[in-house]
């Protein structure tokens, strides 16, 4: 990741860590911006986009929000590529203290380009968002971010995954502890409306992507093998129901109507950690009685076990978590594949 290494510290990069426009019918170059100017921390620009409508100072924009592995929300006219605004969106930002109102690059701190020091920054290589789909409510005017301050202390001038320490989401014994969660901000003003804790599940992730509703609502999914399923309150964070899941809920949850019935339904795949690609689904279903399950888990499909051999279940919880859960007993090897198809059917 280091610019020293990859291009000599010359240059921002033409297009690295980078929100590019082009014509559809063209595909003409319009605009770009560049968020990360040679980047030197793996904080891409690939996580999701939302375009809006806001309204910004009495007058109507058309926005793209966009909030990047590098902890900065940016809010961008779509029409020009010239932001708006780019505030924090998680504590501790390490590698830059803001981003220059004028000339809209980030002012970044003395060292954090670990050229001849090792430099302890946040957020990590995971970002302080990453792939999870954040959610944009026009009705309570509201982003839903998950969010993570985390950190990963790089090797003077090396590749992060070459680097000390071995996992490349762990830090040196100086880092702060890290801190998840789902958040709702303010486009317009930066504010956090309200955070819902997400520790204890993954320690590189605030959850899983999100569905905002026209009904005041919220769904997301977390867990690292074991997980859960969360119905929000959208204007206040208030959560108003929640489902234990046997595998983790990552993916956004999505929202559709049979004879006049919106249900929800969310993919919950096992971690790729034990190499089995098991699905389940909750649904969830509105009626005037409230929220219910209208379903139960299902086993779907688990991959060929031709290329499976020993490996152990690794949890955030340890295995003593899930014996007590009475759940997925402890096991190392092929068996695990049997035990999971069989709890699954």
């Amino acid at each position: 990741h280091s610019h020293y290494k990859r291009s000599e510290g010359k240059g921002d990069n033409l297009f690295l860590a980078s929100v590019v426009a082009v014509n559809p019918d063209t595909g003409k170059y319009l605009w770009h911006y560049q968020e990360t100017p040679g980047d030197s921390w793996d904080f891409t620009a690939v996580q999701p986009m939302i375009l809006a409508d806001l309204s910004i100072d009495g007058a109507p924009r058309k926005v793209i929000l966009h909030a990047p592995k590098n902890g900065f929300f940016y809010v961008i006219d779509r029409t020009t590529g010239v932001p708006v605004s780019a505030r924090a969106y998680v504590d501790d930002i390490r590698w830059a203290t803001g981003v220059d109102p004028e000339t809209w690059r980030p002012i970044e701190v003395e060292g954090n380009r670990y050229i001849d020091k090792p430099f302890l920054n946040s957020p990590h290589v995971a970002g302080g968002h990453n792939w999870q789909p954040m959610a944009y409510s026009p009705v309570t005017g509201l982003v839903y971010l998950p969010t993570s301050r985390n950190y990963f202390k790089f090797g003077a001038n090396v590749s992060p995954h070459g680097a000390p320490p071995a996992s490349p989401f762990a830090a040196a014994g100086d880092a702060p502890k890290p801190d998840n969660y789902l958040q709702a901000l303010d486009p317009v003003t930066g504010e956090q409306r309200w955070r819902v804790d997400a520790n204890g599940w993954k320690p590189d992730a605030g959850g899983g992507g999100v569905l905002a509703t026209a009904g005041n609502l919220v769904f997301q999914g977390r867990g690292d093998i074991l997980g859960e399923f969360l119905a929000i309150k959208a204007d206040t964070g208030e959560v108003l129901w929640r489902m234990a899941t046997p595998n983790a809920v990552m993916a956004a949850p999505i929202t559709y109507v049979v004879n006049g019935e919106q249900y929800v339904a969310a993919i919950a795949p096992a971690t790729a950690a034990i190499q089995a690609q098991l699905q389940a689904a909750p649904v969830v279903r509105f009626d005037e009685s409230g929220l219910r399950v209208a379903g139960k888990l299902q086993w779907l499909h688990v991959a060929s076990t031709e290329d499976l051999t020993d490996y152990t279940v690794h949890t955030n919880r340890g295995q003593a978590g899930m014996d007590a859960a009475g759940i997925l007993p402890g096991f190392t090897g092929r068996g695990v594949h049997d035990h999971w198809k069989s709890y699954f059917t």
